[in-house]
């Protein structure tokens, strides 16, 4: 699992992949908390209108998906532009880069955000996003979802012990979206058996039966939760229960890789 020295409003910076303790990983970290001291955003910047964007009560209020969301774009942004004067901004600008970026929706909404905060602020006379159409996207079904052969097959090579395989039946169980699944854990689920958590990404509570007696409809399916738990035995003892072998809460970036 990658590491990172992380400074609020700044990029992340990536260090060694080395035990906490050696020395090569306590000088890369001293050398990151070193840099991060120094002043990197211009007076007027992208940059210091994004680190002020990210220290404000509007950006910690959102949810912790949301916020890991517009810090990679916010990076990014920074990374591209963020010496250019803010001031200078402008419609045509957002909209090219919105159109580039790999994930256009998720980069609008970042710009949105904030531009939103900008005026809200006075930091810029206007909102120059308000003008930017978000993308277009051709209509699709979504993703197809696995028919019952195809689980059966990733069953088969997937071994129990081995992380994905424990995802792939936490997931398939709870129907969980993956920013909440890498959360769930044994604290979750109440005396009653329960499973009981909320969402990440709507704030609404959702509930799984864990260990409780199924419902009438759902009897059947005890072979797929009997497998589930087969495969949470194997799982570290952690408030989480897809957490990494050192003991850390696993992030969806590296699940869904």
């Amino acid at each position: 699992m990658s590491t990172y020295f992380r400074k609020r409003g700044q990029p992340l910076v990536p260090l060694p992949d080395l035990p906490q303790d050696y020395p090569d990983f306590l000088r890369a970290y001293a050398n990151a908390q070193k840099a991060a001291q120094k002043p990197k955003a211009p007076r007027g910047s992208l940059s210091a209108l994004i680190m002020a964007c990210t220290a404000s009560e509007k950006f910690l209020a959102a949810s912790a998906g949301y916020r890991a969301i517009l810090r990679r774009h916010f990076d990014a942004i920074r990374t591209d532009y963020g010496a250019l004067p803010a001031s200078g901004l402008r419609d045509r600008h957002i909209a090219k880069d919105v159109k580039t970026s790999t994930a256009p929706d998720h980069r609008m909404k970042a710009w949105r955000f904030l531009c939103e905060f900008a005026a809200w602020s006075d930091l810029l006379t206007s909102d120059p996003s308000h003008g930017v159409k978000p993308p277009k996207h051709a209509k699709t079904d979504g993703h197809p979802p696995w028919l019952a052969d195809e689980i059966a097959a990733y069953r088969a090579r997937g071994p129990l012990d081995s992380v994905p395989r424990r995802a792939m039946e936490i997931l398939y169980w709870t129907g969980a979206r993956i920013s909440d699944a890498v959360m769930i854990g044994p604290g979750m689920v109440d005396a009653s058996g329960v499973l009981t958590y909320r969402q990440q990404k709507t704030g609404d509570i959702a509930h799984a039966p864990w260990s409780c007696s199924l419902p009438a409809y759902a009897v059947d399916m005890r072979p797929d939760r009997d497998l589930m738990h087969e495969a949470l035995t194997h799982a570290p003892r952690h408030m989480t229960f897809l957490a990494t072998a050192h003991g850390k809460t696993r992030s969806e970036r590296r699940l869904a890789r």
